[in-house]
C-alpha cells in the first residue's frame, strides 16, 4: 500500500503531465462528455456580504457540480503550490503548513519592531485576474498545458471572465499568478535591505530607513507590470512613532491586538452577564422576529465569542493577562 505522501506526489505528477482534456476529465472523476457539459453550463449564485471597512463584497458561489470539480482541481494545484511557494507568502497556505510557519501571525512577525512600515492593498485582487490570464497561467511555465487543456481549466475556474470570489480554486490560483511578482519583490527587497511579505492582496514592506520616492515608484512599477492596480486609498506609511499594523496585528514592540477589539469584546461579555445570552446575541447579531430562537445561531454566537478570545491568545500568547481574564469571564457565564 502506497504511503499518503507518495500518493499525493503521484497525483501531483499526474496532473503536471496532463496531455489532453480527456486526461483532465479523468483526474477530476468525470467522463469527457460529462466534463465538457459541466464547464459549458456552470452556474453561480451571486450575493453580497458586508466588508468590515464598509461597503459590500460580491461573492460568486458555484453550483454543486462545479464546486465538486473545483475541489478536486484545488487538491492538485494546492499540492503543486505547496512545493514551490516562497517564504514571503502567508495567505491561502494549506492548513497543515500554515500551522508550522505560514499564517497571519508569521506574516506580522517579519515586520516586528521595524522603524518604518509600508502597507499596500491590491485593488479588486481576484476580479483583476481575468480568464485570459488564468488560461495563460496554465499554458506557460511550469504547466505548459496545450490550448484546449488551458482553456478548459480557465473556464472551470473563472466566471464572468474573471476569477470569482467564492470558488475554492481562486485563492491558490491567485497565489500562482503572483509567483513572478513575489520573486521580483523578494529580489528587489533583498537589494534594498527591506522586508517583504504578502498575505493575499495585502502587501507589507518594512525598513530601518524611511521609504523614498524612488522606492515607492519601484514598488508601484512592479505591481503594475504584473497586471495589478494599487488601491490608493489603502496605502499606509507608518513610523515607529505611530501605531504600526500588519494584517490586523500591531507590530511596534510586540505582537498585539487592537484596543478597540478588546473593548468591544469586554462590552459583549458584560452584556451577556447583565442581560443573558438570548438578548445579547439578538442584539449583537441584529436579529429580528423568530430568528432569535434558532439554536444554530445561538451556537454560532457562542463560537464567535470564543474565537475572538482565542485570537487574543493566538497573537499575544496563552500566558497573556488580558486573554486569561477575558477567558475566565467567558467560562463563568
Amino acid at each position: 500500500m502506497l504511503h499518503p505522501k507518495t500518493m499525493k506526489e503521484n497525483s501531483k505528477n499526474r496532473f503536471m503531465s496532463l496531455q489532453s482534456v480527456n486526461e483532465l476529465s479523468l483526474i477530476l472523476g468525470m467522463s469527457l462528455d460529462g466534463f465538457a457539459s459541466a464547464i459549458e453550463n456552470v452556474n453561480y449564485k451571486l450575493f453580497e456580504i458586508p466588508k468590515k471597512t464598509g461597503g459590500t463584497r460580491l461573492i460568486s458561489s458555484p453550483d454543486p457540480l462545479t464546486r465538486k470539480l473545483q475541489s478536486k482541481l484545488y487538491d492538485c494545484l494546492k499540492d503543486y503550490y505547496q512545493s514551490v511557494h516562497p517564504n514571503c507568502v502567508h495567505g491561502f497556505i494549506p492548513k497543515q503548513e500554515a500551522k508550522a510557519s505560514h499564517h497571519i501571525k508569521a506574516n506580522a512577525q517579519v515586520h516586528l519592531g521595524m522603524p518604518y512600515l509600508l502597507n499596500i492593498d491590491i485593488k479588486d485582487f481576484f476580479h483583476s485576474i481575468s480568464t485570459k490570464r488564468v488560461r495563460s497561467l496554465f499554458a506557460n511555465s511550469p504547466f505548459y498545458f496545450d490550448h484546449e487543456v488551458s482553456t478548459a481549466l480557465a473556464l472551470l475556474c473563472c466566471y464572468d471572465r474573471k476569477l470569482p470570489m467564492g470558488a475554492c480554486t481562486s485563492p491558490v490560483i491567485s497565489n500562482l499568478v503572483c509567483l513572478q511578482m513575489d520573486a521580483l519583490f523578494m529580489k528587489w527587497s533583498f537589494a534594498q535591505k527591506i522586508n517583504y511579505t504578502r498575505y493575499a492582496d495585502d502587501i507589507s514592506f518594512s525598513s530601518s530607513t524611511s521609504f523614498n520616492s524612488q522606492q515607492m515608484q519601484a514598488i508601484k512599477g512592479i505591481i503594475e507590470i504584473e497586471g495589478f492596480t494599487i488601491n490608493e486609498k489603502k496605502i499606509r506609511l507608518q513610523s515607529k512613532h505611530t501605531s504600526q499594523w500588519v494584517t490586523g496585528i500591531k507590530v511596534n514592540q510586540k505582537l498585539n491586538v487592537n484596543r478597540t477589539y478588546v473593548r468591544n469584546l469586554r462590552a459583549i461579555l458584560y452584556d451577556i452577564k447583565t442581560n443573558g445570552w438570548d438578548k445579547a446575541y439578538s442584539k449583537h447579531f441584529q436579529l429580528e422576529g423568530n430568528k432569535i430562537n434558532e439554536e444554530h445561531l445561538k451556537s454560532k454566537f457562542y463560537l464567535k465569542i470564543k474565537g475572538k478570545i482565542q485570537h487574543i491568545a493566538y497573537v499575544k500568547g496563552y500566558n497573556d493577562e488580558v486573554y486569561n481574564k477575558l477567558n475566565r469571564q467567558f467560562l463563568g457565564l
